[in-house]
């Protein structure tokens, strides 16, 4: 009997574009992560627009609200992924402010370990 092939797949990086599809999106990648014993990271870009030009005169208090923004969306992507976390998965969410997903996923990319 032939030994089964260890798993390449050690991480497996989730892009979360919307909170729309959000829960069947992780419990599919959670079902990967399960077969190949990987770690899940669930990693989304966030922007707003209003808040971005606000506070044209005050840099601090912008830089205060963006992250004020910024954690919203991480206790977001918490909660969603706590019951995953429960199971006995490892799992870890990273959240960027750019307003252009393709440049925040490339950038993702370039800091994530493979």
């Amino acid at each position: 009997m032939r030994e089964r092939a260890m798993n390449i797949v050690e991480k497996i990086l989730v892009l979360i574009e919307s909170r729309d599809q959000v829960d069947p999106l992780l419990e599919k990648a959670a079902l990967l992560a399960t077969q190949n014993s990987a770690r899940l990271e669930v990693f989304s870009c966030c922007f707003s627009q209003s808040l971005s030009s606000s506070y044209p005169f005050d840099k601090e208090a912008r830089t205060h609200a963006k992250m004020g923004f910024i954690h919203g969306v991480e206790k977001w992507l918490d909660e969603r992924i706590a019951p995953l976390v429960e199971q006995g998965l490892e799992v870890s969410t990273d959240v960027y402010w750019e307003r252009h997903l393709d440049q925040g996923m490339m950038t993702k990319i370039g800091r994530y370990e493979p």
